[in-house]
């Protein structure tokens, strides 16, 4: 691939679109996605992603650049409350799934600790709140009976974004009726026979999903997990061209980080540097799409995050989880990187950076 010539194209076109209108915005992203569907196929991304000897800084610098013609060096802060750690769900590489119920001390928020949670972020001037939790049908009502009082104390200047499992389509009806935004709801992997054996159900169930979620309004996310046992390089592919398959406006890449107490505890964790390549091509192919620099990837090195952001990142989340149930939320196991608003805006600052608010709000 050009990529040279492509960035230099994407260059020139920001420069005609800065000295004109706005409007000529949405000139830029068609060209810009017209250029990356001709030039990257999955053949391609599976080179860069199989390929030991191929060079990728200029995969990851392309990514990078990209990203600040869209959005500068702004960075979307999110604030996550994990609303509870209890799950019904038997994922192979989750502490939290079902089979360790007993094992984990188990919580679920009550509606003042979620407020006060939401005010310690808007005091930040965090203006995505992000709740997260286990898929159990209990918070349903919960987080649809709070999420109207939420917007009233951002005086409705707030994204609100759900991460809550499978949900009947009426439960994701009312959910967005009280005001929800956004919802995310990862695939983990696009190959149907490694999803039914880690996930215990089939793929078709979570692509119904998000299609319910599309077509209620929900601006809506999904991601893999790289690192799998038995995924191929193919199937990875096939994850980063989810954007075009789905009508989705978020893709996010985490590395598999194996835990405790799970199935899948004695694997190896998944490559930093095939998650920073399925980074900067999911960047590359969709220009404008949120792309979360995930806190796993510190697990994996100590600059891991700002790693993701430099091939094209644009996204990072601060955890505003009450402390007493930090430490219980397992989703990476017990000793995972757990990130607070000093390191974030620290990070921001060292790298010339600055937060912005969600393009959803």
């Amino acid at each position: 691939m050009q990529f040279l010539e492509f960035y230099f194209e994407i260059i020139f076109l920001t420069i005609k679109v800065l000295k004109f209108d706005n409007v000529f915005n949405y000139y830029i992203l068609e060209k810009v996605q017209m250029i990356s569907k001709n030039e990257i196929s999955k053949e391609e991304i599976i080179n860069y992603l199989s390929n030991s000897e191929i060079d990728v800084s200029e995969l990851f610098e392309t990514g990078f650049n990209i990203k600040r013609s869209f959005y500068g060096n702004g960075i979307v802060l999110r604030g996550v409350i994990e609303i509870s750690n209890t799950c019904n769900v038997n994922c192979c590489y989750c502490p939290m799934r079902k089979d360790n119920t007993k094992l984990n001390n188990r919580y679920i928020l009550n509606e003042n600790e979620i407020l006060k949670s939401a005010k310690k972020i808007k005091k930040d001037k965090v203006s995505v709140v992000f709740f997260q939790g286990g898929e159990v049908p209990q918070t349903t009502e919960l987080i649809a009976k709070v999420i109207p009082k939420i917007k009233d104390l951002f005086n409705d200047d707030v994204e609100i974004i759900l991460n809550l499992g499978i949900k009947t389509y009426d439960e994701f009806h009312y959910l967005k009726k009280q005001g929800a935004n956004s919802y995310i709801l990862k695939h983990e992997t696009s190959d149907e026979i490694l999803h039914k054996d880690l996930r215990f159900e089939p793929l078709s169930n979570r692509i119904k999903a998000i299609n319910d979620l599309i077509s209620l309004g929900y601006n809506v996310g999904t991601g893999n997990i790289i690192g799998l046992p038995n995924q191929t390089t193919s199937s990875i592919a096939d994850d980063i061209l989810y954007g075009k398959n789905l009508r989705i406006k978020m893709l996010s890449f985490a590395p598999f980080i194996p835990a405790n107490n799970t199935p899948l505890s004695s694997n190896h964790a998944g490559s930093l540097k095939t998650t920073l390549i399925s980074i900067a091509i999911a960047r590359i192919l969709y220009p404008d799409f949120l792309i979360p620099s995930v806190s796993s990837l510190n697990k994996l090195s100590i600059n891991g995050q700002i790693s993701g952001i430099k091939s094209g990142a644009n996204v990072l989340t601060i955890n505003y989880t009450p402390e007493l149930e930090k430490n219980k939320y397992l989703i990476y196991g017990k000793d995972r990187f757990i990130v607070n608003k000093k390191y974030v805006f620290q990070l921001l600052d060292q790298n010339k950076m600055y937060p912005i608010k969600s393009p959803f709000i």
